[in-house]
């Protein structure tokens, strides 16, 4: 009898384990992925100076970020670089910062109603050191 063989044994029941494993290993495999953490987000509020980097960069003289930095310009790595492309400089902004570890960017750019204030110091105290 070909059963009684512990090769053919083997040959019967491997195929439907692996079947089983490779089943369960496609459920699972999502919900085991390497999933990168959701990036620290704040709300931020500036004066859009102009881009760099053909688009890539927007400059922008922020207001202060509380607990993370003061007021300053710099210039910030654009999530979507198409969210710049009507604004002409001089625009009161808001924005969302996102930082994960080193690697900063922005998104969610929003003109800000004319008349907005910001709380940031005139044009001949801007710092232009620092660009994410």
């Amino acid at each position: 009898m070909i059963v009684s063989s512990p090769h053919v044994a083997i040959r019967r029941v491997l195929p439907s384990h692996l079947f089983t494993f490779v089943l369960v290993g496609l459920f699972l495999a999502p919900g085991c992925a390497d999933k990168t953490p959701e990036p620290e987000r704040y709300a931020v509020r500036g004066e859009y100076k102009g881009s760099q980097f053909d688009g890539k960069v927007a400059v922008i003289f922020h207001e202060e970020i509380p607990g993370l930095m003061e007021a300053m310009q710099m210039g910030f790595k654009l999530e979507h670089p198409e969210e710049i492309t009507t604004l002409t400089g001089g625009e009161a902004i808001s924005f969302d910062l996102l930082m994960r570890g080193n690697d900063w960017s922005i998104e969610n750019i929003v003109v800000l109603p004319e008349g907005t204030v910001l709380e940031i110091a005139d044009d001949e105290d801007q710092s232009t050191g620092h660009q994410h």
